[in-house]
């Protein structure tokens, strides 16, 4: 984890305690106290907590005693910043700042011979299942967690092709991570298995939608399900486009959880097609 991974500023603060910590047991909350040049270890405490907001004098301070450089110095300020906030505008402001100040995802184009991990939605599934709080690398708990039905032996040889293919590996604690950020194709790939992959994920999708156990009324907080049609004129396309891929960067930088952390997988799919014809048939 880095400081990049945190919109608190008291979470990120616990966590580099426990950096600390991990490095010198007998370091302590009064030490990084005196150090920091407090007269008592209070402050720092309630700094931790988020019950008092950092001095800005400390900032600086505080950046430099942890080793912090120039654009990490800046984001930590700007989550300092947020912490003190008191108006809707200057929250959104803010939170808009830390999302230029963090580093842009690595999205990833990647062809890969074979066409293996497009084929499948499943694949992209099981990898970000690995961030979940609560995971177990075990086939039968995977297919448990799922909303839809999967067989044990099609998840099996998921696993097997993620980690042949280096999309997962194991690290020294015996956990499975995901070793490639984000990872897209380049437009247009005139390969099977790309259409394949949005023909399976649509019908995901859908039977997700429709899952007469968990119907969609029942679970309005954790769904977000629109559709429209738009009348758009051809010198407009480059602008949607654009926003579409702000939008999908916003989502992964300021949502995005770090291995362990997440609670739920989600599925998101974009679509934007054209569906009509410039001249009739």
């Amino acid at each position: 984890m880095t400081i990049y991974d945190f919109t608190q500023v008291s979470e990120y603060l616990k966590w580099a305690l426990n950096q600390k910590q991990k490095r010198n047991p007998k370091f302590s909350i009064r030490a990084w106290s005196r150090r920091l040049g407090f007269k008592s270890n209070s402050p720092l405490s309630m700094m931790l907590t988020g019950k008092r907001t950092i001095p800005r004098k400390y900032i600086l301070l505080m950046a430099e005693d942890l080793n912090l450089n120039l654009p990490e110095s800046r984001y930590f300020s700007a989550i300092a910043e947020l912490s003190r906030a008191k108006t809707y505008t200057d929250k959104v402001y803010l939170t808009d700042r830390l999302h230029v100040l963090r580093p842009k995802p690595k999205l990833l184009k990647t062809e890969i011979e074979p066409f293996e991990f497009y084929e499948d939605p499943l694949n992209g599934i099981i990898i970000e299942m690995t961030f979940l709080k609560e995971f177990k690398a075990d086939l039968k708990w995977i297919q448990k967690k799922l909303r839809f039905a999967v067989p044990l032996e099609q998840i099996d040889a998921t696993i097997r092709r993620l980690f042949k293919l280096g999309f997962l590996k194991v690290d020294e604690n015996g956990r499975w991570i995901k070793t490639l950020e984000n990872v897209t194709h380049s437009s247009y790939i005139k390969h099977k298995a790309i259409h394949a992959y949005h023909r399976n994920t649509q019908s995901l999708v859908s039977h997700v939608i429709f899952d007469a156990t968990h119907p969609v009324k029942d679970l309005t907080q954790d769904r977000e399900i629109q559709s429209y049609s738009l009348s758009l004129k051809k010198e407009t396309l480059p602008k949607v486009k654009e926003i579409i891929w702000d939008c999908v960067n916003r989502i992964i930088n300021e949502t995005s959880c770090s291995a362990g952390q997440a609670d739920d997988v989600y599925q998101f799919n974009l679509q934007f097609i054209p569906i009509t014809q410039n001249e009739a048939p």
